[in-house]
């Protein structure tokens, strides 16, 4: 119930609903709490439909975690986890992290490849809606978060409808033109979050001079007007770990290696016998005469005279 809640300001929301941070008086832990504003019928089904997205994918590390929820009440809403850092939105302006946004991009495709091979959709991928939190490293990550638009192959809460919803700016213009929407407007969505927090403009930009040529074609790809050339989620996850994971250069071949082997146990063969011969054609040393004698007993002047 919400009166388990006590609530302060209001942090974010629109005409569907709003949100506000607030404190469970249970555990004191700070939370957020989404209000429906309008309890309309489609309004409470989208609202269902946004639970029912959280809970199907709560074991998802880059998910936004949902705590609590009540929707049969007067006053229906969604406890969400809360985050100090704020959004991703923060960073448009900001410049000099483009390594960062490229590790936020990998923790953002994280979060789809599971939602599209299930055959889902977020539908509002924008930097309000990817949330910064801590590990227990320190170490930034990225969450997404206000599933009211996703939706799911499975929608408990009416027929699954493929509208082009989302927010100017980011939505594909294709899922706009033909009123289909499906994983590739995702991916086009991400594709212009991303290029925005690099350059700054929503529309494109001129990338720092830090971002890779490949992470620009991939972001190319990802906006490109062909929807089905689009890298999927999980083609842009494998071609992002390239990116950001270069696999080192082979070492060169040791000089040792590029010298013909030399063949030692031959070489040493030959010799003995060469040498066994010498030796058994050698003249001897007669002590009585104190001269060298050949094999046939003559006198000679010297060992191998």
């Amino acid at each position: 119930m919400l009166k388990d809640y006590k609530l302060f300001e209001r942090v974010g929301g629109g005409g569907y609903a709003e949100v506000f941070r607030a404190c469970d008086t249970r555990t004191n832990m700070i939370v957020a709490i989404k209000i429906l504003r309008d309890c309309c019928p489609g309004n409470v089904r989208r609202f269902e439909r946004e639970r029912a997205m959280l809970e199907a994918y709560k074991t998802n590390p880059y998910v936004i975690n949902l705590l609590d929820a009540d929707l049969n009440g007067e006053t229906k809403f969604l406890v969400l986890e809360f985050s100090e850092l704020g959004s991703l939105e923060q960073y448009i302006t900001k410049q000099g992290h483009s390594k960062y946004v490229m590790r936020w991009m990998r923790h953002i495709i994280r979060a789809l490849r599971p939602i599209h091979a299930r055959g889902d959709w977020h539908r509002d991928i924008k930097p309000a809606n990817l949330l910064l939190f801590k590990n227990s490293n320190g170490a930034l990550f990225v969450k997404i978060s206000d599933f009211g638009l996703g939706q799911r192959i499975d929608n408990p809460s009416g027929p699954m409808t493929h509208s082009p919803f989302g927010t100017k700016g980011y939505i594909d213009p294709v899922a706009q033109t033909t009123g289909i929407y499906n994983a590739a407007s995702d991916m086009f969505s991400l594709g212009r979050t991303i290029r925005q927090l690099l350059t700054g403009e929503l529309e494109g930009g001129v990338y720092p001079s830090d971002v890779p040529i490949e992470m620009q074609l991939l972001l190319n790809e990802m906006t490109r007007m062909t929807r089905d050339r689009r890298p999927t989620a999980e083609n842009a996850y494998h071609r992002l770990n390239e990116i950001l994971e270069p696999k080192p250069a082979p070492l060169p071949q040791p000089i040792m290696q590029s010298i013909p082997k030399i063949p030692w146990g031959w070489i040493l063969g030959g010799a003995a016998l060469v040498l066994g011969s010498v030796i058994s054609n050698a003249n001897s040393w007669d002590e009585r005469a104190g001269r060298y004698r050949n094999s046939k007993g003559q006198y000679a002047s010297g060992w191998l005279a």
